[in-house]
């Protein structure tokens, strides 16, 4: 993890199935290729999108084209814990038509932000400094 998010601020945050985007995204600059993971609903919330998404975002120029937010995955196995899991698709290119996969829906969107929601790429930064009221 130390090497892949070396240089990136806040990257211990970061679960550890972040590194697989991180080298995804660095593996299909320059080309088409899209990628997709299924991965924790975690890198999708609070402190881990910043460091990752933005560095996705920013650094990388990365689109999502795809996202099935959050949704249970378990197995038939007995004793298997239940978890909670996303879909993303990403690429290089930016697509013009974007989706947003529900259980029962498919909606069609602009723009998918980190967040797995149709939106612009807004992401929330944590403040070293408490809100003065």
């Amino acid at each position: 993890m130390r090497i892949i998010f070396k240089g990136i601020k806040k990257a211990g945050n970061v679960d550890y199935v972040g590194a697989w985007f991180l080298k995804a995204a660095k593996y299909i600059q320059g080309t088409n290729i899209e990628v997709a993971f299924v991965s924790t609903n975690s890198i999708c919330q609070g402190s881990q999108v910043e460091p990752l998404w933005g560095t996705l975002l920013d650094t990388y120029g990365i689109n999502i084209n795809y996202a099935y937010p959050s949704f249970k995955w378990s197995n038939k196995a007995s004793g298997v814990a239940v978890v909670t899991v996303i879909i993303t698709s990403f690429s290089t290119v930016n697509k013009e038509q974007k989706f947003i996969y529900y259980k029962d829906d498919l909606k069609k969107v602009k723009n998918i932000n980190p967040y797995l929601v149709e939106g612009c790429n807004v992401i929330v930064k944590s403040q070293g400094k408490h809100i003065q009221l």
